[in-house]
């Protein structure tokens, strides 16, 4: 709610007001008119929204066509696939890709903090 009263209120009267209160004083559209019409903000929204919904449709593909071959097709590592699946579901934030390095339990310490490949 705060953030959506600080954008529409004039910075200086809104900071000087109490702070008991959420409601500004005075609006103003001067903030949206500058991002909207000096920075090309839709346009970065236009690409935003078209890359979440193709990666949203393709996941939405895949996932149906693998739920239909793991409930209704029968080949070998067919339970493992779907036990594993459910485990997934089951682990929150999964850890698994924590390397070696970070690993508490590891013996030897980390050699370099270089990518792969490359050599200081």
């Amino acid at each position: 709610m705060f953030s959506i009263a600080a954008s529409i209120s004039n910075f200086p009267a809104f900071a000087a007001q109490a702070s008991n209160t959420v409601i500004p004083r005075a609006f103003t559209t001067i903030h949206y008119e500058q991002l909207l019409l000096k920075t090309p903000y839709l346009t970065y929204f236009k690409n935003s929204v078209m890359v979440a919904s193709l990666t949203t449709l393709i996941s939405i593909i895949i996932g149906i066509l693998a739920a239909y071959a793991i409930t209704r097709l029968t080949f070998r590592g067919r339970t493992m696939i779907a036990r594993a699946t459910t485990i997934t579901y089951l682990v929150p934030g999964s850890p698994f890709p924590i390397s070696e390095r970070y690993r508490p339990s590891s013996k030897k310490p980390p050699s370099s903090t270089a990518p792969i490949g490359c050599r200081r």
